[in-house]
C-alpha cells in the first residue's frame, strides 16, 4: 500500500490494487456448500491483507545528533531491526551520513554512532 502525503499529513493520493467485489446473495447462504466457499474466500483475503500490512514500525522525531557521541533509541520491537533516517536537518556542513549502527545495539535498543551534528527523524522496523 502506498500513499502520497502532503506536508500537513493529509493523504492526497492512494495507490493500491483494485479488487473485484464478489456479492454473497441470500441464495448463497441457504446452500451450505456455497456458503462455505464464500467464507473460505473471505478468510483467504483477510489473511492476505493482514500479512501485507503487518509490518510494525516506530518513528522517532527530533533525534539530536552530536559528532562523536552515541545515542540509544529504545524501540521495544524485540528482535533484529532495520532503520532509516527519513528526515535530516544538519547543523554543520559535513556529508550526509549522520549515523552508523553501533555494536551495543540489542533486541530492544538501537544504538547509533553520530558522525555529524543535526536533528533527525529515524524510522525503525523489525527485520523479520
Amino acid at each position: 500500500m502506498s500513499a502520497t502525503v502532503r506536508s500537513d499529513g493529509t493523504v492526497i493520493q492512494h495507490i493500491g490494487r483494485s479488487a473485484e467485489l464478489e456479492q454473497v446473495t441470500a441464495e448463497d447462504v441457504k446452500d451450505p456448500e456455497r456458503l462455505a466457499r464464500a467464507l473460505n474466500a473471505i478468510q483467504v483475503e483477510v489473511a492476505r491483507n493482514a500479512a501485507a500490512t503487518a509490518q510494525e514500525w516506530v518513528e522517532f522525531e527530533d533525534v539530536s545528533s552530536s559528532l562523536g557521541t552515541n545515542i540509544s533509541i529504545r524501540h521495544n520491537l524485540g528482535g533484529r531491526v532495520r532503520w532509516a533516517v527519513v528526515q535530516w536537518e544538519p547543523t554543520s556542513a559535513n556529508g550526509y551520513n549522520p549515523f552508523e549502527q553501533h555494536a551495543d545495539t540489542d533486541a530492544n535498543n538501537l544504538v547509533l554512532s553520530c558522525n555529524e551534528d543535526g536533528t533527525a527523524t529515524v524510522r525503525i522496523w523489525r527485520a523479520d
